[in-house]
């Protein structure tokens, strides 16, 4: 991820961008150059980001799925922190 940070139009804060899409899949790596049998379960996240110019950025991230469930419970954390406000 490559997040950009740009002065705002009036009020000199950064914006990094208004998420579009949040789209996952599931999937199984079955091999790569170097395994043969990885059998390994990923998830693929796709992202589409507006960035303020109006542009659309497509991001994705390959993750294991215990990487996924490290991120999951970030953003339980990050919603239970914007509840509070």
């Amino acid at each position: 991820w490559r997040g950009r940070m740009a002065q705002g139009p009036d009020n000199g804060l950064f914006s990094v961008g208004r998420l579009v899409s949040f789209k996952w899949q599931l999937g199984v790596a079955v091999s790569s150059n170097h395994c043969e049998q990885l059998n390994s379960p990923y998830v693929r996240i796709l992202l589409q980001v507006e960035q303020p110019d109006l542009t659309i950025e497509h991001h994705s991230l390959d993750m294991t799925l215990l990487e996924f469930k490290h991120f999951a419970k970030q953003f339980r954390n990050i919603g239970d922190l914007i509840e509070q406000l």
